[in-house]
C-alpha cells in the first residue's frame, strides 16, 4: 500500500500508511463483519473455496466465502473442519455437544470399544465451553490420535451450530468434495466443475472408449455455459431438457460414474451454484 500510495503523493510514505491503518483498521473490519453478517442472511446459498497464502513467510491459507450478493476473504492458518465453521458462524465462540448427531457423525470413526463408551456415556444436550471440554478430552481420553481428536470436536462444534437459533444458519455450502466440509450444514452441493479431474484420470485402453470420453468432455464443456443463462431465467422446460440430454450417455467402464447417472447430481446443485 506504501509503495503504491507513494507513487501518486511522495516517496516516504510508509509511516503515513501505517497511521491511515490504525485508523482505520476499526472501521474496514467492521463494515466488513457488517457486509458478510447481510450475505450470510441473504440468498439460498453461500459457496466456498481456498487457497494456500504465504503470511510473513508461512503458509495459511486464504477463504473466500460467497453468494449472488457478496464476496468476502479471510486468511486464517488452517482450512480444517473448525476453521471452516468458525467463519460460518462468524467467529462466535467455540462450543461443544454430544447429542444423538453428533454420534451419528463419530459411528463411522474407528474407535476402540472403551473409547466408544465414554462418548456414549458423555451424551447430552448441554452445551459446553471449549476450554471446560478440551480439559476434559484431555483428562479422560488421553490416547487418541490427531485425526480421532479433530473428528471428536469437529462432530460436537456443528451439533452446537446446527442446534443454534436465532442467528444465521447456513442451510446449503457450495463447495468441492474436500473432507472438512462434509456436514457442516443441511446441504451439501458440489460444484460439478470438479467432475471433470475424475473423467481426466481415467486409463481407457481400448480406443472405442477413449472416444466416448473424449466426447463426453466436449459436451460438459457444451454445457457449462448454460447455467449462467439458466440463472438468469430459470423455468422447468429447461431443467427437464438439461435431464434427457443427459441420460443417453453410455458408462464409460464398469465402476465409473457416467453422464447418466450425474445428471441428477448436476440439476440439483446447478440451481445453487455460482459459476467460474
Amino acid at each position: 500500500m506504501a509503495e503504491f500510495l507513494g507513487q501518486y503523493w511522495y516517496s516516504d510514505f510508509s509511516g503515513k500508511t501505517i497511521e491511515l491503518a490504525d485508523q482505520g483498521s476499526r472501521s474496514f473490519h467492521a463494515e466488513k463483519e457488517a457486509a458478510y453478517d447481510t450475505g450470510l442472511r441473504n440468498g439460498i446459498y453461500q459457496q466456498t473455496d481456498d487457497t494456500q497464502t504465504r503470511v510473513n513467510e508461512q503458509n495459511q491459507h486464504c477463504h473466500v466465502m460467497c453468494n449472488s450478493y457478496y464476496t468476502a476473504y479471510f486468511t486464517r492458518a488452517g482450512k480444517d473442519c473448525l476453521t471452516v465453521l468458525d467463519m460460518l458462524r462468524q467467529g462466535r465462540k467455540r462450543e461443544f455437544m454430544l447429542n444423538v448427531e453428533a454420534l451419528a457423525y463419530l459411528h463411522e470413526l474407528p474407535l476402540s470399544k472403551a473409547t466408544w463408551q465414554i462418548l456414549q456415556d458423555w451424551r447430552s444436550e448441554t452445551v459446553v465451553g471449549e476450554d471446560v471440554f478440551l480439559k476434559e478430552l484431555d483428562m479422560c481420553l488421553p490416547g487418541l490420535n490427531q485425526q480421532q481428536r479433530n473428528t471428536i470436536l469437529s462432530a460436537m462444534a456443528v451439533s452446537v451450530d446446527h442446534a443454534e437459533r436465532g442467528v444465521s444458519i447456513v442451510q446449503i455450502l457450495v463447495c468441492d468434495d474436500a473432507p472438512q466440509f462434509k456436514r457442516l450444514t443441511c446441504w451439501l452441493a458440489l460444484c460439478w466443475g470438479h467432475e471433470v479431474p475424475h473423467y481426466k484420470k481415467l486409463a481407457l485402453l481400448v480406443s472405442y472408449h477413449q472416444i466416448l470420453l473424449k466426447d463426453s468432455l466436449t459436451r460438459f464443456w457444451m454445457f457449462y455455459g448454460q447455467p449462467l443463462t439458466y440463472r438468469q431465467y430459470p423455468n422447468h422446460r429447461k431443467r427437464y431438457d438439461w435431464k434427457q440430454s443427459l441420460k443417453p450417455c453410455s458408462v464409460l467402464t464398469a465402476g465409473t460414474m457416467s453422464w447418466a447417472s450425474a445428471s441428477q447430481k448436476l440439476v440439483q446443485t446447478k440451481t445453487h451454484s455460482c459459476w467460474y
